[in-house]
C-alpha cells in the first residue's frame, strides 16, 4: 500500500483540492523544459528559443505542435520515433515522461481570499528523487528539524504553474472527463454587493477561457459549483443556474428554492441535479420519474 505524505503549501491553507488523473502532454512538456533550463541554468524563453533553433525547416514545427498536442506522445517521443508512424511499436517500449500512466495533477486553490488556482504534477517518484539529492548536502548545511522529509517538502512546496482571477475564488469543479476546471470568483460590483461569475480553464492548454459563462448573479451569499458530462451548474444563495458545460453562452436553466442552498451535486452522465438546503433535498430532472 502506498505510503501518504503531506506536501504543498506547508505554511499556507490549501482550499478545494481536486485531483486530476489527466495531464495534458503540452503541461508535461513545458514542465520538462523547465527543468532542463534550471539544469542549464537558462531562462525557459531562452530554452525555447534554442528548441526553435533546433528544427531544421517549418515542417518539422508543425510536427513538433501535432505530437505536443497528442494525448499519449511528447516531444522526447518525438525525437526518439520520428518514424513512430511506419514502426508504431516502437513507441510502447518510450520511456519517456508521457508514458508514464501514474501521473497525476492536484488542483488547488492558494490560501484564503485568493484569486490563484495551483497546479502541481505528482509524481510517484517526486520523494524518492528529493532524498537521493539529500546525500549531495554537506552535514552542516543541514537544520536541526532537517530530516528526510523536511528535506523533500522544502523541495516540493510550490506550484508548478498558477492562473490568477481579479476576484477571490468561491468554488471550483472539474469536469467528468477531467480536461475542463470552472472556476467561480466573486468581484465587488456596487458598495453592498458582489459580482459572482464562473470561468473555464482549459486543461489541454492550461489557459482561462477569455468570456464567462453569461448570467453571472449579484449575491453575498457562498457559491457552490459542480458539472457532469452535459452541464454546469451554480447554486448562490437559493438559486441556481444552469449552463450547456460545451457551449457556454447564457444559463439554459435557472431554478429555486425557499431556503439558502448549502451544496448541490450533478449526476455525472444523466441530467438529474441535487441540491441541499438546511432542512430538505430537493431532486430536479429532465425526465418525469416512472
Amino acid at each position: 500500500m502506498p505510503h501518504i505524505y503531506r506536501f504543498l503549501n506547508r505554511d499556507g491553507k490549501l482550499r478545494f483540492p481536486l485531483i486530476s488523473n489527466y495531464v495534458s502532454s503540452r503541461f508535461r512538456r513545458v514542465l520538462q523544459l523547465t527543468q532542463e533550463a534550471d539544469m542549464e541554468n537558462k531562462t525557459l524563453e531562452e530554452k525555447l528559443a534554442e528548441l526553435e533553433l533546433c528544427a531544421n525547416s517549418a515542417n518539422d514545427l508543425s510536427e513538433l505542435r501535432r505530437v505536443l498536442d497528442a494525448q499519449q506522445q511528447c516531444f522526447e517521443c518525438y525525437l526518439k520515433h520520428k518514424n513512430g508512424v511506419e514502426h508504431p511499436g516502437t513507441v510502447a517500449d518510450c520511456n519517456c515522461i508521457c508514458h508514464e500512466i501514474l501521473l497525476k495533477m492536484l488542483i488547488f486553490v492558494d490560501g484564503e481570499n485568493s484569486g490563484r488556482v495551483c497546479f502541481k504534477l505528482i509524481d510517484h517518484n517526486l520523494f524518492n528523487e528529493a532524498l537521493a539529492m539529500k546525500r549531495f548536502e554537506k552535514p552542516e548545511q543541514e537544520g536541526e528539524e532537517d530530516d528526510g522529509w523536511n528535506f523533500v517538502l522544502r523541495r516540493v512546496d510550490t506550484p508548478d504553474h498558477y492562473i490568477e482571477v481579479d476576484g477571490v475564488i468561491t468554488n471550483i469543479a472539474i469536469s467528468v472527463d477531467k480536461k475542463q476546471l470552472f472556476v467561480s470568483y466573486e468581484t465587488r460590483a456596487f458598495a453592498s454587493s458582489t459580482k459572482y461569475s464562473v470561468y473555464c480553464v482549459d486543461l489541454e492548454k492550461m489557459v482561462l477561457d477569455k468570456f464567462p459563462f453569461s448570467g453571472a448573479m449579484l449575491s453575498n451569499e457562498q457559491a457552490f459549483l459542480c458539472s457532469n458530462e452535459f452541464l454546469l451548474a451554480s447554486a448562490v444563495g437559493e438559486e441556481v443556474h444552469i449552463w450547456a458545460r460545451r457551449h457556454g453562452g447564457n444559463a439554459v436553466q435557472r431554478l429555486a428554492v425557499d431556503t439558502r442552498i448549502v451544496d448541490l451535486s450533478l449526476h455525472p452522465t444523466n441530467n438529474t441535479l441535487i441540491t441541499a438546503s438546511q432542512n430538505y433535498l430537493a431532486v430536479w430532472s429532465t425526465t418525469q420519474p416512472n
